[in-house]
């Protein structure tokens, strides 16, 4: 895993390289969901650790563009945490959760459908539809 100084780097090079290739895109960068519900408690502290890790690595997603922003990228974040709150694994009722898990999917720690249509989707798509990200595309 990259360390937050080198997660930026390669971040920021990548919208860069991004905005070079298709100058008038609108790029839409997401963050990820907190995987475990905020009460589960059958991984010890380790889930409340990993969301931690989680915090982080999107605070260090968010910065890198916001820096794009500021150097003219046509570039928003889309934050995950709100619409998936109460949906983590472990949730408090059964089905609840939005993100896969368990030994025998493959698809484990990944959004269910339900978390991409109502979670990422609506995220991303008031990122797309904000004055400030088409202000920022429009400069």
């Amino acid at each position: 895993m990259l360390a937050s100084g080198e997660l930026f780097r390669s971040l920021r090079g990548t919208l860069l390289a991004v905005r070079a290739s298709a100058p008038n895109a609108r790029i839409v960068v997401t963050g990820y969901p907190l995987l475990f519900d905020p009460s589960f408690s059958a991984f010890g502290p380790l889930a409340q650790q990993i969301n931690a890790a989680t915090v982080a690595l999107n605070i260090t997603i968010r910065t890198a563009v916001v820096v794009s922003q500021f150097q003219g990228g046509n570039v928003g974040f889309a934050s995950v945490v709100v619409p998936f709150l109460g949906h983590g694994i472990g949730c408090a009722t059964p089905g609840c959760s939005w993100i896969h898990f368990g030994p025998s999917d493959t698809d484990s720690f990944h959004p269910t459908a339900t978390g991409y249509r109502k979670g990422y989707f609506p995220a991303v798509a008031r990122v797309v539809a904000s004055t400030d990200f088409l202000t920022a595309n429009a400069a």
